[in-house]
């Protein structure tokens, strides 16, 4: 059995043995099948004020809140069905990663989002944010450290 929970245009599908699939305008977007939280192993070493570049369903926010030397989680996050649709206790701010600014100190930032890395989205968006944070990583990466 499958529960459907939709707003606009995202839909959350959980099964009953607590596997989670979002779609957006139809199209699969995130699940929380094993592979996906390896391929979140980075925010293991993250630490301090960490900045989640895309809500998805909320597993980064998950594996977050296991590591103790992170303090502080802010999610930023474009689509507002996405924000609407997935229950957070954390910050969630409606806002492009393209666009959004830090009003305060960021040590970490995650960028979980898709991003074009032939055409140097990736190289844009982690220079970006490398004039606020030590860390910058996107989807998928290995861990670095920028100090």
């Amino acid at each position: 059995m499958t529960i459907i929970t939709r707003h606009g245009s995202a839909s959350l599908h959980t099964r009953k043995d607590g596997s989670k699939r979002l779609f957006i305008n139809g199209r699969l977007w995130m699940t929380n099948k094993e592979h996906e939280y390896q391929e979140h192993e980075p925010i293991k070493h993250m630490y301090g004020h960490l900045v989640l570049g895309g809500l998805g369903i909320g597993l980064a926010i998950e594996l977050a809140k296991q590591n103790p030397a992170i303090t502080k989680i802010t999610v930023i996050e474009k689509n507002e069905d996405v924000i609407e649709l997935i229950n957070t206790d954390v910050k969630v701010v409606h806002a492009d990663v393209y666009d959004w600014v830090p009003n305060e100190p960021v040590d970490c930032v995650w960028l979980d989002i898709w991003v074009d890395r032939a055409g140097g989205t990736r190289s844009y968006l982690t220079k970006r944010y490398e004039e606020w944070a030590g860390v910058v990583l996107c989807w998928p990466s290995k861990w670095w450290a920028k100090n």
